[in-house]
């Protein structure tokens, strides 16, 4: 058992990462486990709280507009790498289409309708947010 990797995660805001690792190291010494390399990813403690309330939101807006279609849906995801939350949907519709501005608004109505919902406000709390809808061809429709 030499050489193998022990991963784990700590919040960024961790200060004592290298100090950690070297119990962590000197532990699995002590237990005779073996040499180990230790390998530690960060993660920002706020921003993984952000996602654990959206992903459930996120998911239902996607599974509420493939449902209908109607609205040409044909993917809905979301990052969490910025201060506030862009939602990204990606429909078939063509930027040519004489439908799609008519469709794009609908899209865009009933996505703010459930967002401002009393349910779902009080889970996403203040957060920023952002809705890009796309065309097929993945230019911004609003």
């Amino acid at each position: 058992m030499s050489d193998e990797l022990n991963e784990f995660e700590l919040p960024k805001t961790e200060t004592r990462i290298e100090e950690i690792k070297k119990q962590v190291s000197e532990s699995l010494k002590q237990n005779k486990l073996g040499e180990f390399s230790i390998k530690v990813y960060t993660f920002n403690p706020q921003k993984r709280e952000r996602e654990g309330r959206w992903m459930p939101i996120v998911d239902a807006i996607s599974d509420g507009l493939t449902a209908k279609a109607e609205y040409k849906v044909k993917m809905v995801g979301y990052t969490n790498k910025f201060d506030y939350l862009p939602i990204s949907i990606e429909t078939t519709l063509s930027s040519s289409d004489s439908e799609s501005e008519k469709i794009v608004e609908a899209i865009e109505e009933t996505v703010q309708d459930y967002l401002n919902s009393e349910k779902v406000k009080n889970i996403i709390k203040n957060d920023q947010y952002e809705i890009n809808i796309y065309s097929n061809k993945g230019k911004k429709l609003n």
